[in-house]
């Protein structure tokens, strides 16, 4: 039964931070705003299905990616000894729930907000909170499967040290004492399109039109230094599966690949 078990759902035990979000030319790889949204919830059922858990950094909204996940993953609650979900706010915001929608979602969703999530250096600043929730979210998950992503600045994040969330999520992964898999692809553009570009030249560009910081600019290099021939290694795939994963056309490749890696990141971790 267990051996049974282990073939239905390959990923159990991984937990799987999702990194998509809107960007600048969504547009140009035929997406709209709606589509991240879709892809965002696809993406986390099949990761649900194939056993693992899911770490997310969205807010709670009527209708939104949070509440379309954790309805999906409330299939599965009977059988679960903790959450399959967890959501990671930044500091000082709380989901939007009722307390009665806390206690329904319990079994399914751990959601990590208010003083927990407070910056560690006692800063206040948005750009402190966010590297902070960035910092836990990376902390327990086992990789990060990353697609899309902002270039420049909400109105809600400008700041001069503004970082692109995805820029500073593959940081942290890539630059532990045991670098963590991270899984990118071009499929919808943004800062992830970029991030392959670096890895693959060594040459840092962001295609912004102002120069880097001088903080963002020290990330893009440590990205670049990293290279794709490492990160395959760390993914645990060949380079021409990762070069398929960097130019994978539908979410089918990605989950696949991905898929793939982690299934051989699974075994040597037992």
């Amino acid at each position: 039964m267990a051996e049974r078990q282990r073939k239905l759902r390959p990923l159990s035990g991984l937990s799987i931070a999702i990194s998509i979000s809107e960007s600048e030319n969504l547009a140009e790889h035929g997406l709209t705003h709606a589509d991240v949204s879709l892809v965002t919830v696809e993406l986390c059922r099949r990761l649900i299905a194939l056993g693992a858990a899911v770490n997310l950094g969205h807010q709670w909204r009527p209708g939104g990616i949070m509440e379309a996940v954790a309805q999906f993953a409330r299939t599965y609650q009977d059988d679960l000894s903790e959450p399959i979900i967890r959501n990671y706010l930044v500091f000082p915001e709380h989901a939007g729930l009722s307390d009665d929608d806390r206690r329904q979602l319990s079994r399914v969703v751990r959601i990590h907000e208010g003083a927990e999530m407070r910056p560690s250096n006692g800063s206040e600043t948005r750009s402190a909170a966010l590297t902070e929730m960035r910092r836990q979210l990376v902390n327990a998950s086992s990789c990060s499967i990353a697609l899309s992503g902002r270039l420049r600045a909400s109105k809600l994040s400008q700041s001069e040290d503004f970082i692109p969330g995805l820029v500073e999520e593959t940081v942290l992964m890539l630059t532990q004492m045991r670098p963590k898999p991270v899984f990118l692809s071009r499929i919808m553009g943004g800062v992830a399109a970029r991030l392959v570009d670096i890895l693959e030249t060594g040459r840092i560009d962001l295609g912004l039109s102002v120069k880097p910081s001088t903080r963002l600019a020290f990330h893009l290099d440590q990205i670049a230094n990293f290279g794709s021939r490492k990160l395959a290694d760390v993914c645990r795939l060949s380079n021409k599966q990762l070069q398929e994963l960097f130019a994978a056309q539908n979410l089918d490749t990605v989950v696949r690949l991905t898929s793939l890696g982690l299934q051989v990141v699974s075994q040597s971790r037992k």
